[in-house]
């Protein structure tokens, strides 16, 4: 499977499934709610002032979703040779995007569990850094030929 593709099937996925449950459990928990609905981390729904600040500081690059930093112009051909664009373009900017919370939840994960930023720093070197302002360098782009560290981010957080 391209990396791509990956990082597509795992937004659909946790657009209705709790990223930061399958990232810093409890086992189990991550498919049974949406992030938004979590009572087990900081989420918009607990009302965390934590998680709001964060959240808050997030800042994405032209040509991204304004509401999950998801770049536009991305795509990759699925098996049948269909073009499948990673996040389709919003024509109604009332509608919420279904991956607005996704990025922000794994970067605040990251932020908050030293150990989760351990591991996610041996496939992320900057990442180890615990000096490093994550919401800064999520708005960073063209790193690695992943066209946006909010894609790299996805990719090494769930691969």
């Amino acid at each position: 499977m391209q990396e791509l593709e990956f990082v597509h099937k795992a937004l659909v996925y946790y657009s209705n499934a709790c990223i930061a449950c399958s990232l810093q459990g409890p086992p189990g928990e991550a498919s049974k709610h949406p992030f938004r609905d979590c009572q087990h981390h900081p989420s918009p729904t607990n009302k965390s002032d934590r998680y709001r600040q964060f959240r808050g500081a997030l800042k994405f690059p032209v040509g991204t979703c304004y509401q999950c930093g998801i770049p536009q112009k991305l795509h990759y051909c699925n098996q049948h040779g269909e073009i499948i664009y990673l996040h389709e373009y919003t024509v109604d900017a009332s509608q919420p995007c279904p991956y607005a919370e996704i990025p922000a939840a794994i970067a605040f994960s990251i932020n908050e569990d030293p150990a989760l930023r351990k591991k996610i720093g041996t496939r992320i070197l900057s990442i180890r850094d615990p000096t490093l302002n994550i919401s800064t360098w999520l708005s960073e782009t063209e790193l690695f030929g992943l066209h946006s560290n909010i894609i790299q981010l996805v990719l090494c957080s769930l691969s």
